[in-house]
């Protein structure tokens, strides 16, 4: 068999393209819950979602004796909004040499996969990862700097997510000042050489030079800081969560349905009390039905133990009832069923409250490694090296039809 790129994607076709890419690594909950949505875009780029943001109020009472026909009020319409986003694309490069190309296309299917698993499963893992990541702090930063010390960077307790950092040895960051206004330039980028996952400590190649306590991290290029930032990333989960003014071309100042609900601590454990003050909320902006509490491992474990004493004192009805099982806990609130979920991508000073159905993925392609008119044709020949290109695209965004029946919780410290 000759080493050509048709003879290659035919293989990877085989035993890759058709199977992977409904393969999500168990970890990225978000990704599993909240389905992706092929849509058409706009001549401007944009895909458009009608929202509803305003009830009809053109009601009339009467008491039942009326005399005569009477007066009804003027209508007063409703309003449906054009909501608008755009995907945020990722582009992921790997390459494999002339050398082991050859060896994998000259010994058939077997030889195929030993000399390209673990480049494609990584891949696929890897930018399943930053998808995760975006998909809930996109256009927020990836944490806090709480401390510096020469090259050592400590992420606040409030936004530190252990599935964030592990495995980022090597990755590229930059820091903004924490309005997002400008840029730490010296240094501006930044390679992390360690990560200590219990120290909650970025080590980073260059001295930190200008960054201060408050400062935000970012993935190098996610964003350009000024007076209005750049996001090169689509908005999170958090963004859409914390937002209270215009996201979506849709107003959270003009329109309440369009506010997502909160519900602060006060520093301590996140209680049950607290979630079902949290759903009392949602439910005054129309919230039913099932819902899922996604929180960081660590508030997970304080759960457990609130749990175990609700089970053993609490009421039992329905509405206090609890069921724990090997990956969710799930009780029962005057809004519905609430599953607790933990996800190593989770802030550890937030919980999440998402009704999944109102969430979509919208965009013009899922995680692929079709590239956009280059049909079966998955390697590309290196410009300037003696191998073969592969590149893992997607364009899409997160959105919510109905913020206002979600919510979040902040303030969380877990003793």
């Amino acid at each position: 068999m000759t080493n050509t790129t048709t003879e290659l994607s035919a293989m990877f076709k085989e035993v890759y393209a058709d199977s992977l890419e409904y393969l999500l690594p168990k970890n990225l909950i978000f990704q599993q819950d909240i389905k992706f949505v092929p849509a058409e875009q706009s001549p401007g780029g944009y895909y458009h979602q009608p929202v509803v943001v305003k009830h009809e109020h053109g009601v009339t009472y009467q008491k039942g004796d009326a005399a005569s026909a009477f007066t009804l009020l003027a209508p007063a319409a409703g309003i449906i909004a054009d909501a608008k986003l755009i995907g945020a694309q990722l582009v992921l490069r790997s390459r494999i040499d002339y050398e082991c190309a050859a060896r994998a296309s000259s010994g058939g299917k077997r030889a195929f996969v030993a000399a390209t698993r673990y480049v494609v499963e990584n891949m696929w893992q890897s930018i399943r990862k930053r998808l995760e990541i975006s998909m809930l702090y996109g256009q927020v930063g990836i944490g806090a700097v709480s401390v510096v010390s020469t090259n050592d960077l400590t992420i606040s307790d409030a936004t530190w997510a252990p599935g964030i950092w592990s495995g980022m040895e090597g990755a590229i960051t930059e820091a903004s000042v924490a309005a997002m206004t400008s840029s730490r330039t010296t240094p501006q980028y930044m390679t992390t050489t360690a990560v200590n996952l219990e120290t909650k400590v970025i080590s980073v190649d260059a001295a930190a030079g200008s960054i201060a306590a408050t400062d935000l991290l970012w993935f190098k290029g996610s964003i350009a800081p000024a007076g209005t930032p750049v996001y090169h990333e689509a908005a999170g989960i958090h963004k859409i969560m914390t937002n209270a003014t215009t996201l979506f071309n849709v107003s959270a100042a003009t329109y309440s349905l369009w506010k997502a609900n909160t519900y602060a601590l006060s520093s301590e454990n996140l209680s049950f009390e607290a979630v079902q003050r949290l759903v009392a909320r949602a439910m005054a902006k129309g919230g039913d039905g099932d819902y899922t509490l996604y929180v960081s491992p660590a508030t997970w474990a304080t759960m457990m133990s609130d749990q175990a004493a609700l089970r053993r004192h609490g009421d039992p009805n329905k509405s206090a009832r609890y069921e724990i099982g090997a990956e969710a806990i799930t009780f029962y609130t005057q809004l519905g069923k609430v599953q607790i979920k933990a996800s190593i991508y989770v802030w550890e000073g937030f919980a999440y409250l998402i009704a999944p159905s109102r969430w979509h993925r919208v965009g013009a392609t899922d995680i692929t490694f079709r590239l956009p008119d280059r049909g079966d044709e998955f390697f590309l020949h290196l410009a300037d090296a003696a191998g073969y290109e592969l590149r893992c695209y997607s364009n899409q965004a997160v959105f919510c039809e109905a913020p206002g029946t979600q919510g979040y919780i902040s303030g969380i410290v877990n003793t």
